[in-house]
């Protein structure tokens, strides 16, 4: 009889397991199957249930099946241009000479080579 008594409290604190987690999670329609009276509108949510969790578990299938065989599509074109058209381009010193403390000459070395 103690084990009996046993596998009842068992089976009632998993159905009440069961219950707490259907009211508290987030999985859409599990709440709706264990929260409405109406046998009916359980019925209808328990097949919007399994039909949408078979239809996640087709998708997860399908392209686990299309990531493993590595399907590799390589497109390569070649097109000459006539002509070749280049952006304009700005070169800005970032780091300042100070001019005054190098020879002249050197700085008109600089500026002839900058022109």
């Amino acid at each position: 009889m103690a084990g009996n008594e046993a596998a009842v409290s068992d089976s009632k604190s998993l159905k009440q397991l069961y219950l707490d987690f259907s009211a508290s999670t987030s999985m859409h329609g599990i709440g709706r199957v264990v929260s409405n009276s109406n046998t009916l509108k359980r019925c209808v949510w328990l097949v919007i249930f399994v039909v949408g969790l078979g239809f996640a578990a087709y998708q997860f299938v399908i392209t686990m099946q299309d990531f493993y065989t590595y399907p590799v599509n390589t497109v390569f074109t070649l097109k000459q241009e006539a002509t070749a058209i280049f952006p304009a381009v700005t070169i800005c010193n970032v780091n300042i000479k100070r001019t005054s403390m190098m020879d002249p000459l050197t700085v008109l070395a600089l500026h002839s080579v900058a022109e």
